[in-house]
């Protein structure tokens, strides 16, 4: 097993049994030099399943742990970010130069829309080179959690109001016993139920004509995290468009 596999699974064990505390301690871990992929994602919606009420404080404790490791990496970064990338293949002077201005323009939605979405996207290199091109304290901070307070209580949202959405074995059941228990209006359960249901079966119908009997395994496997995907890159879309439009609005009364 490799040194890094080896390392992810026992701070998962050692970690898990602190609740939040343990989210935040893995999230500092994940979002600097020891790669834990999913396991943030999948614990707070686990965590927060079994206790809603305290989805607020796991997202939190999440997004605080990731801005520390981002802010790890990012330290790393304005030290010796930009010899890494002079090293890296195809780099060349011109491309750099292309990077930094960009970077000095548009850093803050480097960091933010990759600090939204799900692995695999490399999010560790945006933070580096954050670092690297100088994008400022402020402004790194401000988009780490920004993208991932997005990211994080969108899933822990999702996994008190829209548990359909997730795969078995998650208990469903007792969330639609809830609803009727704690008084959730007609209109609004309907809508969650169409929505969450209607999110999942469309979907799993859809994955089964393109892919046939491979569809099932693949599910299976990972329609969690899919619907998970496709909930934060709505919320992303939303979030990018409204910047967009309060620069242009800004522009026109400037």
């Amino acid at each position: 097993m490799p040194i890094f596999e080896t390392i992810s699974v026992w701070l998962k064990e050692v970690l898990l049994p602190y609740g939040g505390f343990g989210l935040m301690l893995l999230a500092v871990c994940d979002s600097s030099f020891v790669s834990l992929p999913e396991v943030n994602d999948i614990l707070l919606m686990t965590f927060s399943i079994s206790n809603p009420g305290g989805m607020v404080t796991y997202a939190t404790l999440t997004t605080l742990g990731s801005l520390i490791g981002c802010a790890l990496l990012y330290g790393v970064g304005r030290k010796g970010g930009e010899a890494f990338l002079r090293r890296t293949p195809r780099m060349t002077d011109d491309k750099l130069v292309r990077m930094q201005n960009w970077y000095r323009r548009h850093g803050v939605l480097a960091v933010i829309i990759p600090s939204l979405l799900p692995p695999p996207t490399p999010f560790k290199i945006f933070v580096l080179s954050a670092g690297a091109f100088g994008i400022s304290w402020p402004k790194f901070i401000a988009a780490v959690v920004v993208g991932r307070g997005i990211r994080y209580f969108s899933e822990g949202i999702l996994a008190v109001i829209f548990p359909s959405l997730l795969p078995p074995p998650t208990p469903f059941k007792i969330f639609v016993l809830s609803a009727g228990a704690f008084g959730i209006s007609w209109p609004k359960f309907i809508a969650a139920v169409v929505v969450g249901r209607g999110i999942r079966y469309f979907s799993e119908g859809i994955l089964a004509v393109i892919y046939g009997p491979a569809a099932i395994e693949f599910v299976r496997q990972n329609f969690g995290m899919i619907g998970l995907g496709l909930a934060i890159l709505i919320v992303a879309s939303a979030v990018v468009y409204f910047f967009f439009a309060r620069r242009r609005i800004r522009s026109s009364e400037a």
